[in-house]
């Protein structure tokens, strides 16, 4: 009975997570009858886990993008530097971090405002969110990245140990 008790918490609170409001009361009568030699305390748990494992997934799926900013890659004899351009967003809406081996760039470009009496002919900048990731070589000092935004672009600097990386050698296809 306590897991049962546990689950249906477990279901008011990813419900309250996913749709952002307390979960409404369900009337006994709503209920719908287990099938014959079901538990029906085992379904439950097995369908609040899996219930919890799709919304976790969910949460950490990629974020939908709108636009997705152009770049310039390149090697210096420190490491790599990555330029993104990002005109119109500013510095506290733009979002930089490493995460399984990629450097993530996120933010959002406000959408273009139309001043009163103006008639939008083409509207062919993008806006709205975006996001780049960038695969990082073995060797890169993921710890490090030094980030500057300066007129409309991003900078992003990471040291690269080159002699960690293997050598290339050629393979014989049999």
């Amino acid at each position: 009975m306590h897991d049962i008790e546990q689950s249906l918490d477990t279901i008011k609170a990813l419900y309250e997570e996913v749709v952002g409001t307390p979960a409404p009361d369900v009337e006994p009568e709503s209920y719908a009858p287990f099938p014959p030699g079901v538990d029906p305390g085992r379904m439950v748990v097995a369908e609040v886990d899996e219930l919890t494992r799709m919304v976790r997934a969910a949460a950490s799926a990629p974020s939908p993008v709108a636009w997705v900013p152009p770049i310039d890659t390149v090697a210096s004899s420190e490491g790599l530097i990555f330029k993104l351009d990002v005109p119109g967003v500013t510095r506290d809406e733009l979002e930089v971090f490493v995460a399984a081996g990629e450097l993530v760039v996120r933010g959002i470009r406000e959408a273009p405002t139309v001043e009163t009496g103006h008639r939008p002919l083409a509207i062919e900048r993008s806006w709205g969110p975006f996001e780049r990731r960038i695969l990082l070589p073995a060797g890169a000092a993921s710890e490090e990245v030094a980030a500057t935004c300066r007129d409309g672009v991003l900078e992003l600097r990471i040291a690269v140990d080159t002699s960690s990386q293997l050598e290339e050698r050629k393979v014989r296809v049999a």
